[in-house]
């Protein structure tokens, strides 16, 4: 526990979720169709508790922690899964198939398990709790269909074009439990399954074998994913504020409709090109997406303090206000090239491979993320707005100027402490290795 005493149970007790699942598969052949027939059985026992009255907590009213009394196991999930695929040789080059099955996903486990500490923060009220905790959370459960077509161009290089369709339901979502009159525990934030999205486009691919040293493959995605939530608490202002929680359909955070990578690689086999360049390789990935959807807003500065400014991040977005549909704005696009570059050596009858693998060859600099009030990710529009900022900088001075642009707009720091991430992508980054094989 918080003092250092050993616990075997109870609500700060070690926790011991189970998953487990089998898969049965049957391939039948016949003359114009091959069908891959199965179904899998998923067990998962999140080793998780939930409240026997959510609207009376049972909880001490001196340290205000949850008691084990007024927990009750929850259930093991079991869900079979089928899957089905359909393959029908048009031609000793061409081919269709089909594909469905159903798949589960158990919810994270930082989000189920709490200790009594935590519980005590989210019953005891007063306290915004953008992040609480789920009881009894059930498994994210995905269908998913897909239907295409491949067709073998020549004796080295295919053609595949694949469509898609997943439907996501279960997802969680930030949701807040009144309590009735007389209840120890203030009405409280907690997470419960109810938002889904629905992901669906095209994937093109296109391979080449080998041949004369040269390997090759392009694939390119072009999808739309679209959901009530992109986060489980994408609706806490709403929550928060009382308002009616937003069931409008609308682009999902991560969706990126453009996505594609080129792969070239050129290598010499063994007894091929001579002692020096026997065996040596490159390989060169060009990968390419499209930004994904923001919404420009505007807000207070509200209870940040003067380190972060008035950031509009998702941490805390009580005070913010869209300008736009969700999702209306988009970030930029990303390029980017890497490069490996190898070379193996056999002594002694060990396989030594030396390797220099360059990440962001071209140092791009990529925009992966801006700010929500400027669609900049170099201005994040608080030093620039005096109706913001201009009481606390007369206040603090320009020292505060000076270490508010190193840090938060030269380092991103107020971003990264909110959102735990960066507004650019990774610089160039230079590797060097050796990989021995017996």
């Amino acid at each position: 526990d918080v003092y250092g005493n050993e616990i075997d149970d109870g609500v700060d007790g070690p926790k011991h979720p189970i998953f487990a699942g089998i898969y049965l598969l049957d391939k039948i052949e016949f003359s114009d169709v091959i069908i891959n027939a199965g179904a899998r059985v998923d067990v998962i026992d999140m080793d998780d508790r939930k409240l026997k009255d959510p609207t009376n907590p049972d909880i001490d009213p001196t340290s205000l922690k949850l008691n084990q009394a007024g927990l009750q196991d929850v259930p093991t999930f079991v869900q079979v899964s089928p899957r089905l695929g359909f393959a029908f040789p048009v031609s000793d080059r061409t081919v269709f198939h089909l594909q469905y099955g159903k798949f589960v996903q158990a919810p994270q486990l930082n989000v189920i398990y709490a200790g009594s500490g935590r519980s005590a923060l989210i019953f005891g009220g007063g306290n915004f709790v953008a992040d609480p905790v789920g009881y009894g959370l059930e498994p994210e459960r995905t269908t998913q269909y897909e239907i295409g077509f491949t067709q073998q161009i020549s004796d080295f290089a295919k053609f595949d074009v694949t469509g898609f369709y997943k439907d996501i339901k279960g997802q969680i979502q930030v949701d807040k439990v009144t309590t009735v009159s007389g209840a120890v525990a203030a009405s409280y934030n907690v997470y419960k399954n109810g938002d889904f999205a629905t992901t669906k486009g095209m994937e093109f691919n296109v391979t080449l074998q080998r041949s004369h040293r040269m390997q090759a493959s392009v694939n390119y995605t072009l999808s739309d994913a679209q959901g009530t939530g992109s986060v489980g608490n994408s609706a806490i202002s709403s929550v928060e504020s009382g308002n009616v929680r937003p069931t409008v359909i609308s682009p999902l955070v991560f969706n990126q409709s453009h996505r594609g990578t080129v792969n070239i690689d050129y290598r010499y086999g063994k007894n091929d090109g001579g002692s020096i360049l026997e065996q040596l390789g490159a390989n060169l990935l060009f990968t390419f997406n499209s930004g994904h959807p923001y919404t420009l807003s505007t807000g207070s500065v509200g209870q940040r303090g003067p380190e972060l400014g008035a950031i509009l991040a998702d941490d805390d977005p009580r005070q913010r206000t869209p300008l736009e549909a969700v999702g209306n704005s988009t970030t930029p696009w990303n390029f980017n090239f890497d490069l490996r570059i190898d070379k193996t050596v056999e002594i002694s009858g060990l396989s030594f491979t030396f390797y220099t693998y360059i990440q962001n060859l071209l140092d791009t600099k990529n925009i992966v993320n801006v700010y929500a009030r400027t669609g900049n990710a170099e201005d994040d529009g608080f030093l620039t707005n005096p109706e913001l900022s201009g009481v606390i900088v007369q206040q603090l001075g320009t020292k505060y100027v000076e270490m508010y642009r190193a840090l938060n707009l030269g380092h991103r720091l107020h971003y990264e402490t909110t959102q735990n991430g960066d507004l650019f992508g990774t610089p160039r980054q230079i590797r060097f290795g050796v990989k021995m094989e017996l």
